[in-house]
């Protein structure tokens, strides 16, 4: 069973429609709600960094993203279903591809899913801060484009990930019906080559 008809399985199931909608809705609020929130982050740490080169349209080296959770791939699914014809063509030729370098989600550089993008996606140009509980220490991530090697950055201007992604855990959990041992995470190429069957189920 691959990760769409697993995806289908926990989430569909024998469930009547108007019982899957009552039970997504308050998830995929809240999740909607924290790509707002990632949102804000990301604005009150650009502020400290206003004096570097600046992310602009046509910059793709971050967007490698292969995978996501399923609440995520629930609202990407929607996102693809209301694009143009033409660019879902572009976008179902590029998923077939083996080595593609980047995500299959980009039309001529550019995210064809930008306001539904996923929640890491939205981060992208921020420096990235992880706490390491063992070590007590702050592991940063930040892109090597933008940001010289030897530059310092101070608290107030990282964007911590923990609590997003704690957040994004505990909305997908809410989201599942049910836990298996099966795989928590569905393949972009598979959401968009599947995105109206994913639509015509479960949106």
């Amino acid at each position: 069973m691959n990760e769409i008809h697993y995806f289908e399985s926990i989430c569909i199931g024998n469930l009547s429609k108007q019982a899957i909608t009552k039970m997504k809705m308050d998830p995929i609020n809240g999740y909607i709600a924290l790509r707002r929130k990632a949102d804000l982050l990301f604005a009150s740490t650009a502020q400290y960094h206003d004096d570097l080169p600046q992310c602009r349209a046509g910059c793709c080296n971050c967007c490698t993203l292969s995978s996501i959770l399923p609440i995520e791939a629930f609202a990407l699914a929607r996102a693809i279903r209301a694009l143009a014809p033409a660019v879902q063509t572009i976008i179902t030729s590029q998923a077939k591809q083996t080595d593609l370098p980047h995500c299959p989600l980009l039309a001529d550089s550019l995210c064809s899913v930008y306001p539904s993008r996923p929640i890491i996606c939205r981060t992208h140009g921020a420096p990235l801060a992880y706490l390491d509980y063992f070590t007590q220490t702050i592991e940063i991530s930040a892109c090597p484009v933008k940001y010289p090697a030897d530059i310092s950055f101070d608290t107030e201007s990282l964007l911590f990930m923990d609590e997003l992604n704690s957040e994004l855990q505990e909305l997908n959990r809410q989201f599942l019906p049910r836990q298996t041992g099966k795989p928590q995470r569905l393949k972009l190429t598979e959401i968009v080559h599947e995105f109206k069957r994913l639509c015509s189920r479960s949106c």
